[in-house]
């Protein structure tokens, strides 16, 4: 018995370890009409994630998944026991979206990421990130981040990330 958990425990962390930290985002659907710009979204040099890619979740089998999300296959076809679940990429404004979090495998790693736990969002793509800082160059980090048409709105400006988050 002791061998099972160690071996569960080891296989989890392998995983865990193969995609990005679990990250809390604000999912809003596009930058389209200054969607990011006039909502005033976040605090200041906190990343928001635009939702232009599907987003996954494995829930056991027999359990309904709310908040717009759809079943993909049978239950049991990508992971034992399991049923997958998406939310697939809007470009309806939504500005009553809420923080999802979720955690991120890039595409050559799509095999491990449905190897995630059931309950746990994640997408197999590159999130888009923002972030509302200054409209004074000099104050933001440049090497990080580039800065975007939206307008400045109250010495905030939307600035794009451009480097991994690390």
């Amino acid at each position: 018995m002791k061998k099972i958990v160690l071996v569960s425990l080891l296989l989890v962390g392998g995983f865990a370890n193969a995609a990005e930290t679990l990250r809390l985002f604000p999912v809003y659907p596009s930058t389209t009409g200054n969607v990011v710009g006039d909502l005033g979204v976040d605090l200041p040099n906190t990343d928001i994630a635009i939702n232009t890619i599907q987003i996954n979740v494995f829930q056991p089998c027999g359990v309904l998944q709310y908040g717009g999300f759809t079943v993909v296959g049978g239950c049991g076809t990508y992971k034992p026991a399991a049923q997958l679940w998406k939310k697939a990429k809007s470009l309806t404004l939504n500005p009553y979206a809420l923080p999802l979090a979720v955690i991120q495998y890039p595409t050559t790693q799509a095999t491990l990421a449905y190897s995630t736990l059931n309950g746990q969002p994640f997408v197999v793509a590159s999130l888009i990130r923002y972030s509302q800082q200054s409209c004074d160059p000099a104050l933001v980090d440049t090497t990080r981040y580039a800065v975007t048409k939206e307008p400045c709105i109250g010495g905030l400006q939307v600035w794009k990330r451009i480097s991994p988050v690390q």
